[in-house]
């Protein structure tokens, strides 16, 4: 016997067709096999006292067509004689209706937009592949203006009806990104591979756009603005809520303003460094070289004994989208937090050989002493691009002097001596700094081919005043030379320590005393 409702399941004309039908010949010929060892573990006595038993197999219908099956095997009763029953139910039309109901559960209701939840999945994958790849988008919060009064004015019931309009007019502007219903007035799009010109204009369409829809409610013409809140989705953010929370914070700077506006959110330095986190940092940093935000300072490195050749130490500065200079400290540890410190160091690089390049071109022989990160050291691919500067800038390699800071050095000894040794084959020099502080100084010069070393500041500041500092000092210089290296005292502050340093047989010396960090190379090495 079989059930009429199978005729159209497996395509029959007639019950005479399907009555008549071996049970195996309803299955596709690649999980016969499958079926038949089923129904003969089935079959065994002591498994026929289940209740049911159940497997998922390929169907074949009278046209040959195949589909998705689910039969369920149990023992029944039929004209007073034992017999086995076997239901099948068509899972394609299951994984058809689960599949609308996953849409369903997608949507908002009013709208038919995406809703929160799943959008929310969405801005977390766009966050990934930021990270992972680089690759970003662009967030707008889009905020219906006076949205209460309003609601307030035409009734709760009416609302749904302007929502509904002005989330049509915002889904013509959506250029196949991700526009969801975030909140009752608050739309959010996700657009990739935007840039913030892009998305600026995008907005300022947008919002005369809306400015001018009109939605018919119950014989009323409603008029409604928005404020738009536009974020970049950067790989420094921390979670997608970050994100969410700057394009939301610039959207309330475009409601302050009345409305009817955008604003595209910009990290900033807030006074007295209230709140600023590092992530904020990290963000203005990641958009810091296309928005022209970083600068270099140069510091004169000075010979005490009368050398004249022209040596500064370049320092890194960043400002925020107002001028207002990141705090240094800020700047390094955020970056280092934020796996942005290659970022700086090839910009740095960069424009470090673009500088040298110039000099040389106005008959100057100058030299840069240039700090790189600890994750510079163990980033294969920083050698590779020095390598592709000085090869590109034809410039003798001893115009580098690289700065690894001693703590760094003895934290990863073997990858310092070998990136040492690297540049050393490429010509540059490299130096030791913040030296003197650690246990056993001498026994870290031992293993690192460096061609200077940087007497820690804390041996120099009122060196003139303390005997114990002095001996240091001189010990340190003692210990460079006998590994025939050069010394320089950091951070000289006064006359009196440039004549005890000098008297200590001390290299060079560099500090604000001699000059502060200054955006010009114009400091007079010459003898006077």
């Amino acid at each position: 016997y079989a059930n009429p409702s199978y005729l159209e399941m497996f395509g029959c004309q007639s019950m005479d067709d399907l009555s008549g039908l071996p049970i195996m010949d309803l299955v596709a010929i690649d999980d016969q096999s499958k079926f038949k060892e089923f129904m003969r573990e089935y079959m065994v006595a002591d498994k026929v006292q289940q209740e049911d038993s159940q497997i998922d197999l390929e169907g074949l219908k009278s046209t040959n067509k195949r589909f998705k099956l689910k039969m369920e095997v149990s023992q029944s009763i039929y004209d007073s004689e034992r017999c086995i029953q076997v239901v099948i139910r068509d899972q394609s039309q299951s994984q058809e209706l689960e599949q609308k109901l996953k849409e369903a559960s997608r949507r908002d209701v009013v709208t038919g937009l995406l809703n929160r939840q799943y959008f929310l999945g969405l801005l977390e994958k766009s966050l990934a592949i930021a990270t992972e790849k680089g690759t970003r988008s662009v967030l707008f919060y889009i905020m219906l203006d006076n949205f209460n009064a309003l609601r307030e004015k035409i009734g709760v019931g009416a609302s749904d009806p302007v929502v509904q309009n002005l989330g049509q007019v915002i889904n013509s502007f959506a250029e196949g990104g991700a526009l969801a219903r975030f909140g009752d007035n608050v739309f959010t799009l996700l657009l990739s591979e935007k840039n913030v010109k892009e998305a600026s204009d995008l907005a300022e369409k947008l919002c005369k756009e809306l400015a001018e829809t009109v939605t018919e409610v119950n014989r009323q013409s409603v008029l409604t603005t928005c404020s738009i809140g536009i974020a970049l989705v950067l790989a420094s953010a921390a979670n997608p809520q970050d994100v969410l929370s700057d394009a939301h914070t610039a959207c309330m700077e475009a409601v302050k303003r009345g409305g009817n506006s955008y604003e595209v959110y910009k990290a900033v330095v807030k006074s007295g460094q209230g709140g600023l986190k590092p992530s904020d940092i990290a963000k203005m940093i990641e958009t810091s070289i296309e928005e022209n935000r970083l600068s270099l300072r140069y510091q004169p490195i000075v010979s005490l004994h009368g050398e004249t050749q022209e040596i500064y130490e370049i320092f890194l500065r960043m400002v925020d989208v107002k001028g207002e200079t990141v705090p240094t400290n800020l700047l390094f540890s955020s970056a280092e937090q934020a796996n942005l410190t290659i970022h700086l160091d090839k910009w740095v690089l960069k424009e470090a050989a673009k500088t040298l390049m110039k000099q040389h071109q106005e008959g100057h022989q100058t030299s840069f002493f240039i700090k790189l990160s600890d994750q510079a050291i163990r980033d294969e691919n920083v050698i590779l691009y020095i390598r592709k500067l000085l090869k590109s800038i034809q410039l003798p390699g001893d115009r580098f002097i690289f700065e690894i800071s001693e703590t760094s050095a003895i934290n990863q000894i073997k990858l310092a001596k070998a990136f040492i040794t690297t540049l050393k084959a490429l010509g540059c020099k490299s130096a030791l700094e913040h030296f003197g502080t650690a246990l056993n100084p001498a026994q870290t010069l031992s293993h690192l081919p460096v061609d200077y070393v940087k007497i820690d500041s804390s041996f120099i500041k009122g060196l003139a005043m303390s005997p114990e500092n002095q001996k240091a000092v001189k010990d340190i210089v003692q210990m460079a030379h006998e590994s025939k290296k050069q010394t320089i005292a950091e951070a000289v502050e006064d006359a009196n320590s440039i004549t005890v340093l000098w008297q200590c047989e001390v290299g060079f010396a560099q500090g604000h005393y001699i000059q502060p960090p200054a955006e010009e190379l114009d400091y007079d090495f010459s003898e006077e």
